[in-house]
């Protein structure tokens, strides 16, 4: 199923990461384990913040954390 819906060219959900954990990142410390990543958007974000991020996906990876500059803080 999850396959299927992120078959797409485009982003499912954007770029952006969730607004509520925008709202409250700050409040984190790391490690962080991200549930249900998706495309990525939310471990990467946290990644960007310094953060080191344990992203878990249903679907087959869509991110490769070795072509982002953040590969040493993301781990899908």
């Amino acid at each position: 199923m999850w396959n299927e819906r992120y078959a797409v060219d485009e982003y499912v959900f954007g770029t952006e990461p969730n607004s509520f954990l925008a709202e409250h990142a700050g409040k984190l410390e790391g490690p962080v384990l991200s549930l249900a990543e998706g495309e990525g958007r939310n471990a990467v974000y946290l990644a960007s913040l310094g953060l080191d991020v344990l992203g878990d996906i249903v679907s087959d990876p869509l991110l490769d954390p070795e072509e982002l500059d953040l590969a040493q803080h993301v781990i899908l």
